[in-house]
């Protein structure tokens, strides 16, 4: 899917643009590819890869210089929403981290 909208020779319009990347493509990679899900338990909505596959995705996106709301939505802020925050809590709990998953919200630093 990167591939088809992104050179190895040159940098994203989405770079220069306010919010950092394609919003449209990030929508389609929420929700199509479930990316930002990959790594989440099951019983959290995510699928349950593991961090080896977010690993592959992530080098994957650096050899296309791509840019998205992917490192600090799906390896800083989901991987929060899945933990408990306070004795009663039950991870996961909420629905921040379903916005998360869908691509209606993205995290930028």
């Amino acid at each position: 899917m990167i591939e088809n909208h992104l050179s190895l020779f040159q940098p994203s319009p989405a770079m220069a643009s306010e919010r950092g990347y394609d919003p449209e493509l990030w929508q389609r990679l929420c929700t199509e590819m479930v990316w930002p899900a990959n790594h989440i338990p099951e019983r959290y909505g995510g699928q349950e890869l593991g961090f080896v596959e977010l690993a592959i995705l992530l080098e994957q996106m650096g050899r296309r210089l791509f840019c998205s709301a992917f490192f600090p939505t799906a390896c800083l802020a989901t991987p929060m929403c899945c933990r408990p925050t306070g004795p009663d809590a039950k991870a996961g709990q909420g629905g921040f981290q379903a916005h998360l998953y869908a691509g209606r919200k993205a995290v930028r630093c």
